[in-house]
């Protein structure tokens, strides 16, 4: 399994402010660290094998340590899971279909970095029980707030829904009716609604939200519910509307907690000036293989 096939998954807004290699289409993406969410985005996940988590990000650093050292300018962000499955989850944005085929000829054609990547790739699928790609394709009339800096968040909530084929118009008005109840609200969150168009199962949708900090996670009590300004901006008739779309329109959902990992990522450095000591841990990343080394032994796909 090659993530060089599959060409790196991003989230857009980690793109960079100077010239990089992919097509001008997808460097409208690159003016800031707060840029509009990308049209589309590829996400690869690995399955990691229990046990190999660490070795695991040791690989993922490698990689991207290779990528930095052939000065692609290429950016990426890596994450891995904090509930359910031990998986590292990567991000990558483009303006289209095209756009991603062209950075992929783009990668594969850069021999120094290609030389590198095919040794780590050697020993990562070891750590690995399997791997998945998909292309997921963004609503804007679905989101909430969607710009912001994604150099000040080190976590995302992932809500993955699937809904019955044919019930898109139910699942676009639970959504519009939670936007519209956290503006009333006046919360400072946001939601970035994507169709995972390809890799999924039809009707599967995914909601971003990202955080700085877990205790986002222990005040939502008090700011979503029960007498909070939200939870009466809902109403009574929202939350009938709520059961209603878990009972007859939902057919799957499940929430995850993703932690972005500095060392398995590829960012700009307008991304990691907003925290330099997140981006930019003490520890340091690891190196990249020489070119005329044997292979290490925790490589990367």
């Amino acid at each position: 399994m090659k993530k060089l096939a599959f060409a790196l998954v991003v989230l857009a807004l980690c793109v960079s402010t100077t010239p990089i290699v992919v097509p001008a289409a997808a460097q409208n993406y690159a003016d800031s660290a707060a840029s509009a969410p990308p049209p589309l985005l590829q996400i690869f996940r690995e399955e990691v094998k229990p046990g190999k988590g660490p070795a695991h990000e040791k690989s993922e650093a490698s990689w991207a340590a290779a990528y930095k050292q052939a000065n692609l300018k290429y950016y990426y962000v890596g994450t891995t899971t904090m509930s359910g499955p031990s998986e590292a989850w990567f991000f990558s944005a483009y303006g289209s279909m095209e756009d991603a085929e062209k950075a992929t000829a783009l990668l594969s054609a850069n021999k120094t970095a290609q030389a590198d990547v095919d040794r780590i790739n050697a020993t990562d699928g070891e750590l690995l029980t399997g791997a998945r790609s998909w292309y997921a394709f963004y609503s804007p009339e679905l989101s909430y707030r969607p710009n912001f800096n994604l150099g000040e968040y080190k976590y995302f909530m992932v809500d993955t829904y699937r809904i019955k084929l044919g019930h898109y118009e139910q699942f676009a008005a639970m959504r519009k009716a939670v936007n519209a109840a956290h503006e009333k609200a006046g919360l400072d969150e946001h939601m970035l609604v994507y169709n995972v168009g390809l890799g999924a199962p039809g009707g599967t949708y995914l909601v971003f939200e990202p955080m700085k900090s877990l205790k986002e996670w222990d005040e939502a009590g008090k700011t979503h519910g029960k007498g909070s300004a939200y939870y009466e901006a809902v109403g009574d008739d929202g939350r009938k509307m709520f059961t209603s779309f878990l009972r007859d329109d939902e057919q799957f959902f499940v929430r995850d907690f993703l932690a972005i990992s500095p060392a398995m990522s590829v960012v700009s450095e307008k991304v990691m000036a907003a925290n330099p000591s997140f981006w930019k841990p003490k520890t340091g990343m690891a190196k990249a293989p020489a070119a005329k080394k044997e292979p290490m032994k925790t490589g990367k796909p």
